[in-house]
């Protein structure tokens, strides 16, 4: 098996990519994969922000499992993610809550963690709803914090604004409200929790 898949690789190492050594490549199903996530990572010579539609490499990368691999990063990741905006985000969030809202988190961490991405609101409020569902409150209410932290005070209204509008029929709507008043609370923005607490009521 090791020879037949270093034989299918062998002609990998003959291409002039100096910055690919073999530790960096996927050893498993070793052709095939490298050559779909390349394919699916090759800059497109439309502007995704032109047509209106998200690239299909990062749920492609996904889907496959070999998000976390250092191999793929090196093949185009990074690059494929500044060229994303706040939109485009939202629509593949939003397109993975559904159907694989582990994908969605994961996603969500990675662009924040790792590349620095500014999520949007909706975004935010999304992956919170993801979260409240699954009942991992831990990093529902890390999130809230890390949020309100760029949000600051007086913000509370508007949040509560795009909650009652774009939320308001969503499982666990009532979970990510009282998270979101206690994130407020323990962020000392007395007035914005007692605004949340009001509308809660409502």
């Amino acid at each position: 098996m090791l020879n037949r898949i270093g034989h299918q690789c062998q002609s990998l190492f003959r291409l002039p990519f100096p910055w690919l050594s073999p530790s960096t490549l996927i050893l498993t199903k070793c052709s095939s994969l490298l050559s779909a996530v390349s394919l699916e990572l090759e800059p497109s010579t439309t502007s995704p922000a032109a047509n209106g539609s998200f690239p299909s490499g990062i749920l492609s990368l996904f889907k496959l499992k070999v998000l976390g691999s250092s191999g793929v990063k090196l093949l185009g990741v990074k690059p494929l993610v500044s060229d994303l905006n706040s939109t485009q985000v939202d629509e593949i969030i939003d397109h993975l809550r559904n159907d694989d809202p582990d994908s969605a988190v994961e996603l969500f961490e990675l662009l924040k963690n790792e590349y620095g991405f500014k999520h949007s609101r909706v975004s935010q409020l999304v992956i919170a709803h993801v979260l409240a569902s699954q009942r991992m409150l831990k990093l529902l209410r890390s999130n809230f914090m890390q949020m309100l932290q760029e949000e600051g005070s007086v913000s509370g209204p508007s949040l509560c604004e795009l909650l009652s509008v774009d939320f308001k029929n969503w499982k666990s709507n009532a979970t990510v409200w009282e998270m979101l008043a206690f994130a407020y609370s323990r962020s000392n923005m007395v007035h914005d929790a007692l605004y949340i607490i009001a509308k809660m009521k409502d």
